[in-house]
C-alpha cells in the first residue's frame, strides 16, 4: 500500500496529524478569531494613543501619571469611540454618554471581560468579579441589605470612627490626612462588614485587609502573564495565592465565631455578615463559600474607592476656601448635636455636591472593562460581539457638552440635571455599584465631622496633586493638609 520509505512513510503521518491537530484547533477557535479580527479590524479605523508593535499601549501603563493625562485629553482628542492595544488584543474605548447609556443600562449586551477574571485569585468570585446568573441572583439577594432601613444602623459606626480620627489628629497641623482616612475607613468596614468592633483595634492591625496588593497593572506590564499557564509559575502568583488564602482563612474564622456568637444568643450590633448569614439559611445556592468571597468583595472595594474620594474632596476644599466655608456654613446649619443622624446627612446638599464633583475630576475607578455578548450598533460604528471594552469615568466627566471647563472645580454643576452616564463614578445600570449609598452616607458622616473640627489648607510648596493609578485612583505620596483647629 505504501510506495515510500519507512521515513517518509512517518513523515506523512505526523504532517497530517498536524494538519488536522491545526484544522480542529481553527473550528474550535472559529469565534473567538472572527472575533479578533472584526475587533482588530474597527480598532485600525479609530483614533487612539500611538503604540508599539506588539506591545500596544501597555508603556501607558507604566506611567500612572500618563494616564491621569490621558484621561483627561482622550475624549477631546480621539472623540466619542477610540481605540488602544493591550499587546495584541484590540480594545475599544467608549467614552460618549449616549453610547454608554446602551452599553451599561442592559445586564445582556456585556459582562465583565478576562481583567475581572485575574482578580480571582485575590477577591474571590464576588459581586465585582463575577459574571452570569450567579452574579446575578448574589446581587438580587444582597441588595436587600443596602436599602436605607439597614443603611441608617450603620451611622452610628461612621460617627464613632471619624470621631477616633478627629482624636488621632489633635495637636497635629501638617499631616498627610490620607493615612489617617484610610484608618478610619479601614475601622468602619471592619464593624460594618464583618462586626469586627473597632475597640479590638489589635484585631484590626493584623487584619490582612490592611495588607493585600494585587498583581493586576504587574501582569498587563509583563503581556506574557496574561496566560495563566505561565503567570502561575511566578513568585508574584504564589504571593497572591498565599494573600487568598491569609485572607479567605481569616474570613472563614470571622463568619465561624460570628455565626457561633449568634447561636449563644449573644447581644451583636447587625452587620453586614449577619445578612449573607441569614441568605446562606434560606437560600441553597448561596453557601460559605458564596460568603466569604462577597465578605472579601465588600471589605478590599471599599477601601481605597472610598478613602480615596474622601482624600481627593477635601483636597479641593483646601484648595479653594470660599467652597470650603460654604461647606462650613451648611454643617452648622444641619448638625446641632455631638452625633450625626441620617435626616442631617440627607440635608447636607452641598456637601453632596463637592463629593459628586471631586468624583467627577478624580473617580475613584477610572476604567471599568468589558466584553460584548452581541453586536451593538453605535452611531457609525458596529462593536462586534467578543470585542473588549474599556469605560473610562475619567474621559467621560471630562466631556465638554456636559461638563464645561472640564478642569474647574464646580459643585453647582449637580444644581442641575446630569445625562444618563455622564457621570458615571460608580458605574451605571443594573451592574451599578451596590455600595454606592453605604458610600456616600461614610463620606458625608467623616469628611463634616472632620470639617467641624478643622480648616484645612494647602501646605506652600506642596499644593500640587499628582494622581496615581494602581486599580484605583490615589494621590502619590498621599495628600499633605494644613490643619487649624476651629
Amino acid at each position: 500500500m505504501w510506495n515510500i520509505g519507512s521515513k517518509e512513510k512517518w513523515s506523512l503521518v505526523f504532517t497530517t496529524f498536524i494538519i488536522s491537530l491545526t484544522i480542529i484547533i481553527l473550528i474550535w477557535l472559529k469565534d473567538p478569531i472572527r472575533s479578533w479580527y472584526r475587533a482588530a479590524r474597527l480598532t485600525l479605523q479609530l483614533k487612539g494613543p500611538p503604540g508599539l508593535p506588539l506591545l500596544g499601549n501597555i508603556s501607558i501603563v507604566k506611567d500612572p501619571s500618563e494616564i491621569f493625562r490621558l484621561g483627561q485629553i482622550a475624549y477631546k482628542e480621539y472623540g466619542s469611540v477610540a481605540k488602544g492595544w493591550l499587546s495584541i488584543i484590540p480594545i475599544i474605548g467608549v467614552l460618549e454618554p449616549k453610547y454608554l447609556n446602551i452599553i451599561l443600562s442592559s445586564s445582556k449586551l456585556s459582562d465583565k471581560n478576562f481583567l475581572y477574571s485575574f482578580m480571582h485569585t485575590f477577591l474571590g468570585d464576588g459581586l465585582i468579579t463575577g459574571n452570569g446568573n450567579k452574579s446575578k441572583l448574589h446581587r438580587r439577594y444582597i441588595s436587600l441589605y443596602f436599602k436605607i432601613n439597614y443603611l441608617e444602623q450603620f451611622i452610628s459606626t461612621f460617627n464613632e470612627s471619624a470621631n477616633r480620627m478627629v482624636e488621632q489628629l489633635k495637636g497635629k497641623d501638617e499631616v498627610k490626612i490620607t493615612t489617617f482616612i484610610n484608618r478610619c475607613v479601614l475601622n468602619i468596614l471592619h464593624q460594618a462588614i464583618m462586626g469586627i468592633p473597632m475597640q479590638e483595634q489589635e484585631i484590626i492591625n493584623n487584619s490582612p485587609f490592611s495588607k493585600g496588593q494585587m498583581s493586576l497593572i504587574q501582569r498587563v506590564l509583563q503581556p506574557w502573564l496574561l496566560l495563566s499557564f505561565f503567570y502561575k509559575f511566578t513568585n508574584r502568583s504564589r504571593l497572591e495565592l498565599d494573600q487568598k488564602s491569609t485572607i479567605m482563612g481569616f474570613s472563614r474564622e470571622v463568619l465561624e465565631k460570628r455565626r457561633s456568637d449568634k447561636e449563644a444568643h449573644k447581644d451583636l450590633d447587625w452587620c453586614l455578615l449577619d445578612g449573607l448569614i441569614e441568605i446562606s439559611e434560606t437560600k441553597h445556592d448561596f453557601n460559605d463559600k458564596d460568603i466569604v468571597d462577597e465578605v472579601c468583595t465588600f471589605m478590599l472595594a471599599g477601601q481605597d474607592s472610598v478613602g480615596s474620594a474622601i482624600a481627593f474632596t477635601l483636597y479641593q476644599l483646601a484648595k479653594h476656601e470660599h467652597i470650603q466655608n460654604k461647606v462650613i456654613e451648611e454643617i452648622t446649619k444641619t448638625i446641632s448635636s455631638s452625633s450625626i443622624t441620617l435626616d442631617q446627612l440627607n440635608e447636607m446638599n452641598y456637601l453632596e455636591k463637592c463629593i459628586y464633583e471631586s468624583m467627577r475630576i478624580c473617580p475613584s475607578v477610572p476604567l471599568i472593562a468589558r466584553k460584548l455578548c452581541e453586536d451593538v450598533n453605535l452611531g457609525e460604528y458596529v462593536l462586534p460581539k467578543g470585542c473588549n471594552l474599556f469605560i473610562s469615568p475619567l474621559a467621560t466627566h471630562r466631556s465638554p457638552q456636559h461638563f464645561p471647563e472640564p478642569e474647574i472645580f464646580d459643585p453647582e454643576r449637580f444644581s442641575s440635571k446630569i445625562d444618563s452616564c455622564a457621570y458615571i463614578p460608580f458605574s451605571a445600570g443594573p451592574r451599578d455599584c451596590l455600595g454606592k449609598r453605604f458610600a456616600m452616607l461614610e463620606m458625608k458622616t467623616i469628611i463634616s465631622r472632620f470639617l467641624q473640627n478643622y480648616k484645612i489648607s494647602l501646605i506652600p510648596g506642596k499644593e500640587k496633586l499628582e494622581p496615581h493609578y494602581r486599580v484605583t485612583l490615589r494621590a502619590k505620596g498621599g495628600i499633605p493638609l494644613k490643619l487649624e483647629i476651629r
